[in-house]
């Protein structure tokens, strides 16, 4: 009978291992990430991940700032359903975004000095509806002069939140949005994301 060493049986334990531990190599999928509804003449905050130098193109609206994989998408002003395509090391992924109308919009926006070393957002905001406006919710995406993306928190976004408030229907409102610990930002894109009415209904972009 064949002798069985301590050397042959740890070989063959070894092997067994070897053989129960799954190799994991990261993802090189080429994707795109975003919300899938976006309001008329608003904006859309895009990341494509899985590649290097993305190219970003639209079927309506345009690519209005581009920091490596995110890009801010200006949607356009008619609604319906337009494509986002990224290209990336010869691949291709393309994602379909709902453009949709909303209650309300962002009219425009500065940028001023709080004081204290930071920067307030006022937003115009108007009321494109038949109600009266009580309270909104509006998104903010930042960058600096050098084109980067700016974080507040580490988070890309800035959910700014305006209540007791009293926008007449067809009318508008400034509402300030303090910036203060997103440092540098010299460039906005924001976009109302969820109203309430004196009526105590609501509306959302973004349902459940």
């Amino acid at each position: 009978m064949k002798r069985i060493t301590w050397a042959s049986l740890l070989a063959m334990v070894s092997i067994l291992i070897a053989g129960c531990v799954d190799t994991i190599t990261p993802s090189t999928k080429l994707q795109i990430t975003s919300e899938d509804v976006a309001p008329i003449g608003g904006y859309l905050d895009l990341m494509a991940t899985g590649g290097s130098d993305y190219h970003f193109s639209v079927t309506g609206g345009a690519i209005i700032h581009q920091d490596a994989g995110r890009a801010v998408w200006e949607t356009p002003l008619e609604p319906g359903t337009y494509s986002v395509k990224v290209e990336s090391e010869g691949k291709t992924v393309i994602k379909s975004v709902k453009v949709v109308t909303a209650p309300a919009y962002t009219l425009g926006w500065t940028l001023v000095d709080d004081g204290i070393g930071g920067k307030d957002a006022r937003i115009v905001v108007w009321n494109a509806s038949d109600k009266p406006i009580t309270a909104v919710r509006v998104r903010i995406v930042m960058w600096n002069n050098f084109g980067e993306r700016v974080t507040h928190f580490g988070s890309y976004h800035v959910n700014g939140e305006a209540s007791d408030i009293h926008i007449a229907p067809n009318g508008e409102r400034t509402i300030t949005w303090s910036l203060y610990w997103a440092r540098g930002v010299t460039n906005i894109a924001a976009w109302v994301y969820e109203v309430a009415f004196a009526d105590g209904t609501t509306w959302s972009l973004y349902k459940d």
